[in-house]
């Protein structure tokens, strides 16, 4: 089976609802070679939106993100986990923008703060910056995309 294929049979399997077949192959593929697979992978677990689920895409987006020259994939994978994340998930998404990610992919991860409550999301950032080192670009990077988006849902997006 080519890579399109096999792209295609995920999207297929994830459409049909989570069963013991479908989840093995998903969780397989996100651990794939090919990055085109395993954001395929990741997009199919996100129709499920389960916790298993979700830990898996935030892990492959933690793998993507880390590493320098992947902006194209993490965008792609956090597109897919963006409407996925709640005002618990703020922690996770602050560690993970300021201290796991490699800096070159962080404007790639705006979108994380898209879903969540832009109230709460200021004041984590504030309290993230009063305790811990942060570059003030990335500080304001992260203010702007929540700003962005506390205003962007406020106007009915």
């Amino acid at each position: 089976m080519d890579l399109r294929e096999q792209c295609d049979h995920l999207l297929r399997i994830s459409s049909r609802g989570k069963n013991p077949v479908s989840h093995a192959e998903l969780h397989e593929a996100i651990h794939s070679k090919w990055e085109g697979v395993q954001i395929t992978a990741a997009r199919g677990l996100a129709r499920w939106g389960d916790d298993e689920s979700v830990d898996a895409i935030k892990a492959l987006l933690h793998e993507f993100s880390s590493k320098g020259a992947h902006w194209a994939a993490t965008g792609a994978v956090a597109d897919v986990l963006a409407p996925l994340l709640h005002e618990g998930d703020i922690p996770w998404v602050l560690d993970l923008f300021f201290e796991s990610s490699n800096r070159h992919n962080r404007s790639f991860l705006t979108q994380l703060f898209n879903n969540l409550p832009p109230k709460v999301a200021l004041q984590e950032v504030q309290k993230w910056t009063d305790h811990r080192r942060s570059d003030a670009r990335d500080v304001k990077l992260a203010k702007s995309a929540i700003e962005y988006a506390g205003r962007t849902t406020a106007s009915g997006r």
